[in-house]
């Protein structure tokens, strides 16, 4: 699975070029709250892996023939009102930042364009992986995450590389990635929509969002511990 082994590494190599690049360019305490937002957006993906893309691998791969394009199609509706949902939650936060001068309300308001494109983009990648076409995958997060890095290095050498531009970079390019991945799914998405879907979805995946939660705590506990125990910088140290 070379396809496999070549998505994770420009996954990985995304992460680290974008992280260091923003470390570099921000101040502790202001990379710090950077962390400590983005963990928000780990957070939704984390639950979107139990509601929508772990059921989407297992019970889409063993979906009949004639039920999978109805399959696809609900769960992607399902997708958007998934994300745009984390989206509205962002947005009022944004609102309650502006209402307390919290310094950092761009980026929270940077958060609602980011978490739509980046679950959208996952669901594309999570379908053509499901569909057995790896190549594609790949191309699709070449898109999304090779083309992050590309726009996060240019930002960082014109020195306007802060937390807020590169979750901008982010959304802008997994929401590239997504339309794309519209294409690419063109003969797999239907205009049906099946209630049955949703609930066997739903079915399968809440069992796991007590596992996503614990998982997301286990990996990310630590920098929001440091943050209330210490402070902020500290975090961003």
């Amino acid at each position: 699975m070379i396809w496999g082994v070549l998505d994770q590494a420009l996954l990985s190599a995304t992460n680290f070029v974008t992280f260091v690049l923003i470390a570099r360019s921000l101040l502790p305490s202001d990379f710090g709250w950077f962390v400590l937002l983005y963990s928000c957006l780990l957070f939704a993906n984390n639950v979107q892996y139990a509601v929508i893309t772990q059921p989407l691998n297992v019970l889409g791969a063993t979906a009949p023939a004639e039920g999978y394009g109805a399959y696809v199609s609900t769960t992607a509706l399902s997708q958007i009102v998934f994300a745009t949902a984390w989206a509205v939650i962002a947005i009022v936060g944004w609102l309650v930042s502006l209402l307390i001068g919290f310094e950092f309300s761009p980026l929270v308001l940077a958060l609602a364009p980011a978490v739509v494109a980046w679950q959208l983009q996952e669901f594309v990648r999570r379908v053509l992986y499901t569909e057995g076409r790896y190549a594609a995958a790949f191309g699709n997060d070449l898109i999304s995450y090779g083309g992050q890095t590309l726009i996060v290095s240019a930002l960082f050498f014109l020195g306007n590389l802060s937390g807020t531009t590169a979750l901008y970079a982010l959304a802008a390019t997994s929401a590239a990635a997504a339309g794309c991945g519209v294409w690419q799914l063109r003969s797999s998405l239907q205009p049906r929509f099946a209630r049955n879907v949703v609930t066997r979805n739903w079915a399968f995946g809440r069992w796991l969002v007590g596992t996503a939660i614990l998982s997301f705590a286990s990996g990310q506990i630590y920098p929001i511990l440091t943050a209330a125990l210490v402070d902020v910088a500290s975090t961003g140290a």
